[in-house]
């Protein structure tokens, strides 16, 4: 069993991931197109958001623990893969409870892959 490469999955699905620390850092357009991301960074650990409508983005804090980092940036996927994107019009909009919700279990599911990667054994008979 090989440990999921995040990095891959959102490059095969044209999802761009920033860190919160190099968009302002590099200033590349992203803090310009959404003037209130700079307060939703201050309040969360990530965040997801479509450029132009069809451009996915995911944003994450840095300063984070590497593993709250894998699983934001796992979460913010699900919200992408499962369509949630539609369900608001700007950043500063929450996500409907049973979004949240669904976006837990598909971070749980592909974080839980961490433990059985590490401590999994296959099994030979």
């Amino acid at each position: 069993m090989k440990k999921i490469d995040f990095n891959k999955v959102c490059k095969d699905y044209g999802i761009r991931v920033f860190s919160y620390q190099s968009m302002r850092k590099e200033n590349n357009g992203l803090l310009e197109s959404y003037k209130e991301l700079d307060s939703v960074m201050r309040e969360s650990s990530g965040v997801c958001f479509a450029i132009g409508g069809n451009q996915p983005v995911i944003a994450f804090d840095a300063d984070r623990d590497d593993l709250e980092i894998r699983y934001t940036v796992a979460h913010e996927l699900g919200h992408i893969l499962l369509g949630h994107l539609r369900f608001r019009s700007g950043v500063k909009e929450k996500m409907p409870k049973f979004a949240e919700a669904e976006a837990n279990i598909f971070a749980a599911v592909l974080t839980a892959n961490d433990i059985l990667f590490r401590y999994g054994r296959e099994v030979t008979k």
